[in-house]
């Protein structure tokens, strides 16, 4: 997805029988709308996953325990706060 300002243009590669049904050619700009459908077997996967987790800090780290000049040095300690 790339953004240009209020604007939004999705890159996409279409099959050959599509472009020529839609007499479409190379370098034509389309405006379409397209709908995205979650695989539900892969999203109970991922929060299956979340669930088993011993503590949610990880994937849900403490902001406030980050500075907002943090250098390299304290991103490590976090980590290894949070992962131990």
């Amino acid at each position: 997805m790339i953004e240009f300002g209020f604007k939004r243009l999705f890159l996409s590669s279409w099959f050959c029988r599509c472009c020529e049904a839609l007499k479409l050619e190379s370098d034509d700009n389309v405006d379409v709308e397209i709908q995205f459908q979650l695989n539900r077997l892969t999203f109970c996967q991922m929060h299956y996953a979340v669930d088993q987790l011993p503590s949610t800090e990880i994937v849900f780290p403490d902001i406030s325990r980050v500075s907002q000049k943090s250098d390299d040095e304290s991103l490590y300690k976090l980590r290894l706060v949070i992962l131990s």
